[in-house]
This record gives C-alpha cells, structure tokens and sequence, in this order.
C-alpha cells in the first residue's frame, strides 16, 4: 500500500471504481431516479447519473471522452462486456457508454490512451475494478429493466382481467342505455329533450370507447398493416370532429396536402390513434381556441402535426406524456392510455413521436411516419380533405 500511496493516479482508479458503484447502488435502490410507467428506463435520470461520474473522471482519465465519442460498435460480438441484455432493453446513452467504456478497458492497447500517459502494473489492477464496476452498473440497469417490465407485463395481465371482466358486464348495459335513448330521441319533439338524449347516446358510446381502448392498451391485437391512402384513411374521422369542435366554439383547421400519401397502417388503428390526439386537443381547449392539424410529406416520410392552443400541460405531464396509466389532468378525467397507445401505434409503423407543452401556451403533437407506395387500384384515386 505504500507503493501506491505515492501514486496519486493509480489511486484515483480505485476512487473512480468506488464512486461507479455507488452510482450502481444508487440504480438498484431507485435513489433519485422517476421510474416510467411503461417499463423503460427513464433516460434523463440515469444518463445524468453516469454523466456527473464521467465529467468527475475527465481530468484523471484524459481519453475517456475521445473513447465514448467513437461510440461502440453495433455488432454485439465484438464487445468484450459479459452481460447477457434483454432484446427489447432501452438503450440509453448511459448504456452504451458503459460499454463503450468497458470495451476500451479490455484491450490493453486502449489503455495509454485513456490514462494519457505510461501504463503501470498498479494501474492496470485499478483499470480491472473500474471494468468490474462497470459491469456492475450495466448489470444494475439490465436488472432493474427486467424487473420493471416483468412487473409491467404482471399489472397488464390484472388489468387485462379486470378490463376484460368489466368490459363483458358494463358494455350490455351500456348498449341498452343508448338504445333506449336513441329510441326515445327519436320520438321527442321538444329541442331539451333532444339535446338530453344525444347527451345520453354521446356519453354511453364515450364510455364504450374508452372500456375500448383499455383494452387495446393492455392486449394489443396482432398488427396487420395494409397500405391506404392517408386522406381516406381520416375523412370520416374529421368529419365526426368538426361538429365537436363546432359544438364548443373551437376553430378546427386542417392544413398541408393530404391527397396521394399512402401510408403502411392499421388503419382502424391509426384513426383511433390521430382521433386520440384530436379529442385530447378537444379537452384541453376552451371557446376562443384553436386547433391545427396538419400534414407535411418529406421524401420518404409524412410528418403529422395536432397543434392547440389550450391548456398546455405541466412539466412532470410532459416527462410522462407517454407512459401508460399516466394522466396529466385532474382525477376523474382520464385514463392516461390514449398516448400510451398513440405511441404503441406510431412504434409499430416504425415512426416517431414527439410532444412539446407548456401550461398556458398549448400543446403540439408531431407524428413522422414512412409512406408507402400507393397500391395500383388507388392511384388514380382522390379523396379531398377540405381545410
């Protein structure tokens, strides 16, 4: 121990490794981290945890940052770590680092580049237990993710149950409501006694369609995408939402050129999903406000936008816009599935998604999808979506 106490370098190694494990204590306990409600890892939260120990190292380890810059190497055979990730494990820039990272301490030809400087035997026992305490962050976050998704595939399946259950026993009595109601608004005379009754019939199909789309949130059916045109894909839906936003004295444009975008879809699916942005947007806006929906083709993409001027929402509704079971509003007035399934839908055409928000200013909703080609029976086909 002398020997090392007159190696202030070699001795930071041992200080780095211990720090490193404290980090992966600190992802094992969940300390200071904001787990996501759909299983993932929450990405700022643990990429801000390995960049505070990073920037501690930079002056004892003068190569580490050049060495993450070269990123790893996708082909997972080539890595030297041991860890065994799941397929579907959320990577992180954290992760990938620690890899990275990993890697360059297992070839010993790295070794001079990261310390900056002639390599001693001390220092490569101090670079063994800062690879061993690498190993052991990757392995905190692989476990946790486990965890946290054997966990989230448990409360899908109880809520599928409770779903399924509640569904069968509400749905029929649902039916009979809005049947009577319909039987009852056709024969009224008076406007009140409409309107109560179109109130009744609105309301038990909200409620059928929302018992719905729980559904739809815990069991996915099999995605069978067919190609179709994006503007016949939406006709009947903003047809249906112009009246609701007429209703509530919210202007409802739609903008950018919808005719001739084919897009690889469910296409049920897809309308459900872009009808769920639209009634968030509903919700969120008051008389006096205004939503855009528009689209956009770039190449091989179409971008799609839901833009209000409502509410807005908070930060932490932001953060956890798209984690299932998560509402931004008051209790009693959402489920917190609707993005959770928008998301699920957009993943599934291998596209993306993004949500900017601000209390007060609004909330925009950008959808990028691949197109497709346009099958040949509707090529000569034109579906006007009128602004």
């Amino acid at each position: 121990m002398n020997r090392l106490d007159r190696i202030p370098e070699t001795i930071y190694l041992f200080k780095a490794a211990h720090r490193l494990l404290l980090a992966a204590e600190r992802v094992r306990r969940l300390d200071c981290l904001a787990w996501s409600g759909d299983g993932s890892m929450p990405q700022s939260s643990i990429d801000r945890l390995w960049t505070e120990w990073a920037s501690e190292q930079l002056p004892h380890l003068p190569g580490l940052q050049t060495i993450l810059s070269q990123g790893r190497s996708n082909d997972a055979s080539l890595s030297t770590s041991t860890i065994s990730e799941p397929k579907d494990l959320c990577r992180s820039v954290a992760l990938i680092h620690l890899r990275t990272f990993i890697d360059a301490i297992n070839f010993p030809h790295l070794h001079e580049s990261l310390l900056g400087r002639q390599v001693t035997e001390e220092d490569r026992i101090g670079l063994s237990m800062l690879s061993e305490a690498a190993q052991t962050m990757v392995q905190s976050i692989v476990d946790r993710v486990r965890f946290e998704q054997a966990t989230e595939r448990a409360t899908q399946q109880a809520i599928y149950d409770f779903a399924y259950g509640l569904t069968h026993e509400i749905n029929n009595p649902l039916a009979n409501i809005a049947a009577r109601a319909q039987q009852l608004l056709a024969q009224a005379t008076s406007a009140a006694d409409q309107k109560s009754l179109a109130t009744i019939v609105d309301q038990s199909m909200r409620a059928h369609e929302m018992l719905a789309e729980m559904m739809r949130a815990v069991k996915p059916k099999h995605w069978n995408p067919t190609i179709v045109l994006l503007a016949d894909c939406l006709q009947s839906l903003l047809t249906r939402f112009r009246s609701a936003f007429q209703a509530r004295q919210i202007e409802f444009e739609v903008e950018g050129d919808f005719e001739g975008i084919a897009i690889s879809t469910e296409s049920s699916e897809f309308r459900d999903a872009i009808g769920s942005l639209l009634q968030n947007a509903l919700d969120a806006c008051s008389p006096s406000d205004s939503v855009v929906l528009s689209a956009q083709a770039w190449g091989d993409s179409v971008d799609l936008s839901v833009k209000d001027t409502g509410c807005g929402m908070s930060q932490q509704a932001v953060e956890n816009a798209f984690s299932l079971y998560f509402s931004g509003r008051e209790h009693g007035r959402g489920l917190g599935i609707s993005l959770a399934n928008v998301r699920r839908v957009v993943d599934a055409m291998r596209g993306e998604i993004s949500l900017t928000s601000g209390e007060g200013i609004g909330t925009q909703v950008r959808i990028r999808v691949p197109v497709a080609s346009m099958p040949p029976s509707k090529r000569g086909k034109r579906i006007r979506i009128e602004s």
